[in-house]
């Protein structure tokens, strides 16, 4: 399961690639949902992700949807902050 959702935030990784030079071009509401199910992964106990080499990736892809995005983490800033705060703590 776990290769599964490695994977899965393989895919991820390459359409942040391709999203470069096209951020104007999205959904705002598309990619705050992106954000609000990536962050979703961290953000509750017991997690959902139970790898914590999983859970640093899914912090690492915040971070670049931060860079790419970052006045749509403005809405959810408080529940982005407790989502990499319980990832980052345990």
């Amino acid at each position: 399961m776990e290769k599964h959702r490695e994977f899965t935030y393989e895919i991820l990784d390459n359409l942040y690639v391709r999203l470069k030079g096209m951020e104007k071009s999205l959904d705002r509401d598309l990619v705050v949902n992106l954000i609000k199910n990536v962050a979703s992964r961290v953000s509750g106990t017991p997690f959902l992700e139970k790898s914590e080499h999983i859970r640093l990736i899914v912090v690492e892809h915040l971070r670049k949807l931060l860079a790419l995005y970052p006045y749509e983490f403005l809405p959810i800033l408080s529940e982005i902050s407790v989502s990499v705060e319980k990832a980052l703590l345990d």
